[in-house]
């Protein structure tokens, strides 16, 4: 990305060169680390007993309610609009038919 904004200054004569080629393996790439992820009911249960029992604002309260059952990233759910839920899917979801929760 850096070399980007460099090759744009040099096609517009903002500066003469690149200089992150010079910069190549100055700076280690961050160690990629994986969260766990809950894979036993009961501790999913768990999970969600202290979501319920969470002492926090309401928003985040809401949040922490909201996010198991949209399955969204927390990104998402942050920037969610309520014109992207879709409840006539999540009703039909209690039908066992496929469902789509967040359009």
């Amino acid at each position: 990305m850096a070399g980007q904004v460099f090759r744009f200054g040099v096609a517009t004569g903002r500066t003469a060169r690149d200089l992150t080629p010079d910069l190549r393996g100055a700076i280690m790439p961050a160690a990629k680390t994986h969260l766990a992820a809950i894979v036993d009911p009961k501790e999913a249960g768990k999970l969600l007993l202290a979501i319920e029992h969470y002492v926090g604002t309401p928003l985040v309260r809401a949040a922490l309610r909201l996010a198991p059952l949209t399955f969204v990233r927390p990104g998402e759910l942050r920037h969610m609009r309520w014109s992207e839920m879709d409840f006539e899917a999540a009703e039909r979801m209690k039908m066992r038919l496929p469902d789509i929760v967040v359009r």
